[in-house]
């Protein structure tokens, strides 16, 4: 190690691993720490840095040893942190066009802002342990991102990056936007021992079910306000107890757009207060929750490019992974901006709209909607959607946009008479089934390149054909009404051959070529 003089700290020995043998490691600096060789540890000694800007250009890796990131962290080449059954905690921001991966069955935890100043090109986490979100944005190329595992649920933290308000500061490096910056490695102080306050601006009205303080400086007494103009205010709780630690409120049930502390006293009478951390909690549904080998995590990411608390997006310019289960906790649109694959590698589910935009491949590994019904499920144009599963169900509607594989007999099930909408070609030697009493539209070539094993609509609803072609080996029956849009030639090489067993209208050409043909 070759340290500075308490403003720079430097791990630098060119390719030498740095072991961590005899104890835990604290290395604190006034301005940044650089690690340019690899730590890793064979026992669970614990490592901590401090500092304002951590430079990672190595991996890190302890036997059950806890990493702690206090700083704002820039990633300088592809890292991986690993620490067993161990939690991880990125107390800052972490920036950097690399990526970035954590590898925990403990608990890991990002605060800050991820990608802000320079997107990562990828975030993976393992598939065990848990890992929570605590930052507004998430950040991988244009909009925002959020991934998880774990056991513990959470709203979307309103406050984070929102105009904030202080009856005074102590000097300009503490100042109030500092409390909600989603860093503790920053934090808003006081000048003044009394009648302290700060407020955060939501942006429009909330129902608030939780407060987190994250004191640096507690406060002997003081209150938690709510307000619809700023002016007027409403006291949630009072405390009076000593607080020098976190202060979560919890079970809160009021509706504001303004959210204030204000203190009646100070830390130890002589210092004024001082907060890492003022973050007020939603209760809109906006959790994003991720499950791994039966635990359940969460994230509680959202895009700044939507409203608060309804939506999460998640922007990469590469590929996306998720090893976990995922349950939707707020409406989501996952985007590849450079062709990466988006692979679901199991279970989604969740009463949230989904929506995948990438010319790459969007795999579908697992049972989408299987105990949770999807609002709805999109795929852009560009690239091609694998189905895996077999099964995909919606409360709502289905749209693929881009070009499907079936790699497993598969059903597409809308419960609400939502449209299931195919624009691009369908191909895969296996059994395709389609039930929804809304509209189910073939907009391209079905069985062109690799026949369906079979086909089969349920009998509500209305199916409408403008492919010119659909062919499979085996059976098509179609239990609903048929509407062709296009000249059309639907092929059965084998079984029952083609059934229609509604009405069908056939404006354009129709020529059914089958073993068998009824109507």
């Amino acid at each position: 190690m070759d340290g500075g003089n308490g403003t720079t700290y430097y791990i630098s020995a060119s390719k030498v691993v740095t072991q961590l043998s005899s104890s835990s490691v604290s290395i604190t600096a006034n301005t940044s720490i650089t690690i340019n060789s690899a730590i890793s540890s064979s026992s669970t000694n614990s490592l901590t840095l401090t500092t304002q800007t951590l430079n990672l250009n190595a991996n890190i890796s302890t036997s059950n040893g806890y990493v702690t990131f206090n700083a704002n962290v820039v990633l300088g080449s592809t890292v991986t942190v690993s620490t067993g059954s161990a939690n991880v905690t990125f107390a800052g921001t972490i920036n950097g066009g690399y990526g970035l991966t954590v590898n925990s069955t403990g608990t890991t935890t990002f605060n800050g802002i991820i990608g802000g100043s320079t997107p990562l090109t990828s975030l993976t986490t393992d598939s065990g342990g848990t890992t929570t979100f605590n930052s507004n944005t998430i950040i991988f190329s244009t909009t925002t991102q959020t991934v998880t595992t774990g056991t513990t649920t959470t709203t979307t933290n309103l406050a984070q990056g929102q105009t904030v308000v202080a009856s005074s500061i102590e000097t300009s490096s503490f100042l109030a936007d500092y409390a909600v910056d989603g860093s503790t490695s920053t934090r808003w102080a006081s000048n003044s021992t009394v009648a302290q306050n700060i407020y955060v601006d939501l942006g429009s009205s909330y129902t608030i079910n939780r407060i987190k303080l994250t004191w640096e400086a507690g406060t002997s007494a003081y209150s938690l306000d709510y307000s619809n103009d700023a002016s007027s205010w409403t006291t949630i709780l009072s405390s009076s107890a000593a607080n020098f630690a976190v202060q979560d409120n919890t079970g809160l049930s009021v509706t504001g757009r303004y959210v204030r502390m204000y203190t009646t006293g100070s830390f130890y009478g002589t210092v004024g207060v001082s907060l890492y951390e003022f973050q007020v909690y939603d209760s809109a549904g906006s959790t994003h929750t991720v499950t791994s080998g039966g635990t359940t995590t969460t994230v509680n990411v959202i895009s700044t490019s939507t409203t608060a608390g309804t939506s999460t997006s998640v922007t990469t310019s590469g590929a996306q992974t998720f090893n976990d289960a995922i349950t939707l906790g707020a409406n989501s649109t996952l985007t590849s901006n450079s062709s990466g694959a988006i692979a679901f590698n199991s279970t989604v589910n969740g009463a949230k709209t989904l929506t995948v935009n990438t010319s790459g491949t969007t795999t579908f590994t697992g049972v989408v909607g299987g105990t949770s019904a999807l609002s709805s499920l999109t795929t852009d144009s560009g690239g091609t959607t694998a189905i895996n599963g077999g099964a995909i169900t919606t409360s709502g509607a289905q749209t693929f946009n881009d070009a499907v594989t079936l790699n497993a007999d598969t059903t597409l099930t809308s419960n609400s008479s939502g449209a299931i909408t195919l624009n691009s070609t369908v191909n895969g030697a296996y059994t395709f089934a389609i039930n929804t009493s809304g509209t189910t539209t073939f907009g391209g070539i079905v069985g062109g390149t690799s026949a369906l094993a079979s086909l089969t609509t349920d009998s509500g609803g209305s199916t409408t054909i403008s492919a010119s072609a659909i062919t499979t080996s085996g059976a098509q029956t179609y239990n609903d009404a048929v509407t062709l849009s296009a000249n059309t030639t639907l092929t059965s090489n084998g079984g029952s051959g083609t059934t229609f067993n509604g009405t069908l209208v056939n404006s354009p050409t129709f020529v059914t070529r089958s073993n068998r043909s009824s109507y």
